[in-house]
């Protein structure tokens, strides 16, 4: 009876140490989508797919990081569809607890809202290019203003 407890003890032993081992090879990796703005952005649909494509986990952003413990590897954050109902992704891999995106250890996985800035970036070109105009047609319209004045002056 005593040798029974005495396996069973070791066996216990054993399996904790297993477990304390497998842990220990989880990285805590934080997530987030972030605006033009560079805030955090929320109700954005996320995905973080391993390299065999299973989806390690999904959620929806809110307006603080999602922290997600992961196992060394390759991985995408994917946003699944954003409001404009395109998708965009980022590879990733955790490696020795550090996480790399292109070979430069990063703090966080980001996806950043390009999309928008590149039309807010447009839509500032436009209002440059209608003031412009507006501003030729100006001095224009003053070039003719003056010569019907000064038609009116000479015949006086």
């Amino acid at each position: 009876m005593l040798v029974k407890h005495f396996v069973l003890i070791i066996i216990a032993m054993l399996s904790s140490i297993c477990i304390v081992q497998a842990s220990s090879n989880l990285t805590d990796v934080s997530f987030g989508k972030v605006n033009k703005f560079g805030f955090l952005s929320s109700d954005a649909k996320m995905a973080v797919v391993n390299s065999d494509g299973e989806v390690v986990r999904n959620w929806t952003s809110k307006d603080e990081y999602e922290v997600i413990a992961l196992e060394d590897g390759e991985y995408s954050l994917i946003e699944i569809k954003d409001t404009r109902n395109t998708t965009a992704s980022i590879k990733f891999s955790v490696k020795d607890g550090h996480v790399y995106i292109d070979d430069e250890q990063v703090d966080k996985v980001v996806i950043r809202d390009n999309y928008a800035y590149l039309f807010n970036v447009i839509d500032i070109n436009w209002y440059l290019i209608i003031g412009i105009a507006l501003m030729l047609l100006a001095i224009i319209l003053g070039v003719f203003k003056g010569k019907s004045k000064d038609k009116n002056d000479t015949s006086n």
